[in-house]
């Protein structure tokens, strides 16, 4: 799979797997609404800001990565 390609997975199996410590979760919300509402133990990577901040913050290119924009719903 190429870095520009992109799997989904279902609510289901992300709720089973927030507790894995391979899996690596950012929410894309900007900051000041991550703040109000996130998962907790989840970091923040705004959309505007994947581009530009995605290489450093994501170093492991062959990690488990979720990318969310929504709260613990």
């Amino acid at each position: 799979m190429s870095e520009a390609e992109a799997i989904y997975i279902s609510h289901e199996e992300f709720s089973s797997r927030l507790t894995d410590p391979t899996l690596t979760v950012f929410n894309v919300l900007p900051a000041e609404l991550y703040r109000d509402m996130h998962i907790p133990g989840t970091g923040n990577l705004p959309l505007s800001d994947v581009e530009l901040k995605a290489s450093a913050m994501l170093p492991d290119k062959g990690a488990d990565i979720v990318l969310y924009c929504a709260g613990p719903t």
